[in-house]
């Protein structure tokens, strides 16, 4: 298998990066519908280069400790984890999320129990509760230089867990909502219609 040094991976991280950059301003030459279209289909381009750049980053050992985390830390119950934030989010006008922006996680995950019971608790963990603690176990390793969280009491396994994996779906969604408002911020220049623009860029989710 081919191997990259780490200023190889940086590069191509960074040239991921900067092809968006490119590519918004690149998009004056497309108007309408054409600009629409282009917009979904770079973007999915971008994220899919960008994604496979940091799973290299991950089988090689390399790249910084963000990038190595969001492929250690287990997808068990995200999608409910997930909807968790995005009830939370729904519930919360635009001009606080702009004013909290930098501490959405802390007031999704950090603020409230995600469950309450240690059956219910011990229940949402099912046959995985091993796997979760291991995903705890090395993520308070690696930010906190020692383990925390008490294993023996589930409740607490699992807000933990939630609380991590919440700070992965959180920076997805701070992420595609940066990609998509310079998006409709271009358009705007452009003088197209940024609430219209908005509703189809609603296809645009970062997974």
């Amino acid at each position: 298998m081919l191997k990259f040094t780490n200023k190889e991976l940086t590069l191509l991280e960074t040239v991921t990066h900067e092809s968006l950059t490119a590519f918004i301003s690149e998009s004056s030459k497309a108007t309408g519908a054409d600009y629409i279209s282009r917009c979904v289909d770079q973007l999915k381009i971008y994220k899919s280069l960008h994604d496979k750049v940091q799973v290299l980053c991950v089988e090689q050992g390399q790249g910084n400790a963000y990038t190595s985390w969001r492929y250690v830390c287990k997808d068990y119950k995200k999608e409910e984890i997930k909807e968790h934030f995005d009830d939370f989010i729904k519930e919360q006008p635009e001009d606080w999320i702009e004013e909290n922006i930098d501490d959405i996680h802390h007031y999704a995950f950090n603020e409230d129990y995600f469950i309450i019971g240690t059956y219910q608790a011990k229940k949402w963990c099912g046959d995985e509760v091993f796997n979760i603690i291991e995903t705890i176990r090395e993520y308070e390793d690696m930010h906190f230089g020692e383990v925390n969280t008490d294993f023996s009491d589930a409740e607490k396994v699992v807000n933990m867990y939630a609380y991590i994996v919440g700070e992965e779906v959180v920076n997805e969604w701070l992420e595609n909502r940066e990609l998509k408002n310079a998006l409709l911020n271009e358009a705007e220049k452009r003088g197209f219609n940024k609430d219209h623009l908005d509703k189809h860029l609603e296809v645009i989710t970062v997974k």
